[in-house]
């Protein structure tokens, strides 16, 4: 069984599981290899949901510039598959804020000549959810359309368009909470986006292991940590509050790594927003249990 640094990911237990069903012996091994890359959660797990925004089929578009070469149907469409990421983000934030409810919104909004919208409205919509609805609207208000420069058909179009909000969910070790009493996280400093800064910089424990394993074969175990991320993104005061690996000097050298991080900065320079993240990483080979 391949060693590695792992992440208690219940999700990604299931999405992999499957994949490696009638595949041959060398490609099952290379899958497992990858696998062990990441990480394992200990028992106690943050339950983390993820924003999704699928914008369905443009029901209907009309307009004098309907038949303008800058107000094409699949400009259109490839336009707001684009600009849905945005209001994704809003979703995301409704979800890190505890909100659950997924469904349907329809809009119609018009493309001015320009290419900016007005006459924003709500067709119909099975959120339930009148401040995020609100929010949606507020941010698709801004989204931006390239002008109409067709001089033949100038003018506006008027679209039609679904939007289906759902989440998915999964399963981390990270456990954050601000650093002052009485303070409020961050949207930016909640479970999914710290944990999702998080994951690009698990291969570098991975690579501090690998040197260690040359000495130790056998070497595994636990070590969890404890750190500050400051407003700014910068990590603060690096702990390893237990270690059951046996091993002080790989503990000390993932701190050591951990201290170097840089998450994202806040617009915001306000030290209230500074978090405590608390991570428990497992060191070995095979899967800790879900």
């Amino acid at each position: 069984m391949p060693h590695g640094v792992w992440k208690g990911r219940r999700e990604c237990a299931i999405l992999t599981r499957p994949s490696l069903e009638g595949i041959g012996a060398d490609l099952r091994l290379a899958a497992l290899v990858c696998i062990a890359c990441t990480l394992v959660a200990a028992s106690d797990e943050t339950e983390i949901r993820v924003a999704q925004v699928a914008d369905k089929e443009l029901i209907s578009i009309e307009g004098p510039a309907v038949e303008s070469t800058s107000r094409l149907l699949n400009r259109i469409t490839a336009k707001v598959h684009d600009l849905s990421s945005r209001l994704r983000y809003v979703y995301q934030e409704y979800l890190d804020a505890g909100g659950r409810v997924e469904g349907r919104l329809v809009l119609r909004f018009t493309i001015k000549q320009d290419g900016y919208l007005e006459g924003i409205e709500v067709v119909r919509e099975t959120l339930r959810e009148p401040e995020l609805v609100e929010a949606l609207t507020d941010k698709l208000s801004r989204w931006f359309f390239v002008r109409n420069r067709d001089a033949e058909h100038p003018g506006t179009v008027t679209c039609t368009y679904p939007f289906v909000f759902t989440s998915r969910v999964y399963y981390s070790p990270v456990e954050i909470k601000p650093l002052l009493d009485g303070a409020e996280l961050h949207p930016r400093r909640r479970p999914y986006w710290v944990d999702k800064e998080i994951t690009p910089h698990l291969g570098e424990l991975e690579d501090i292991y690998d040197v260690y394993l040359l000495g130790n074969p056998n070497l595994s175990g636990t070590i969890t940590v404890r750190f500050v991320i400051r407003n700014t993104g910068a990590v603060d005061r690096v702990a390893v509050i237990d270690n059951t690996t046996g091993a002080v000097s790989l503990a000390g050298d993932v701190a050591t790594k951990i201290a170097g991080w840089k998450f994202s900065a806040l617009a915001e320079s306000d030290t209230r927003h500074d978090v405590v993240v608390g991570y428990p990483i497992y060191f070995g080979s095979g899967r800790a249990e879900d």
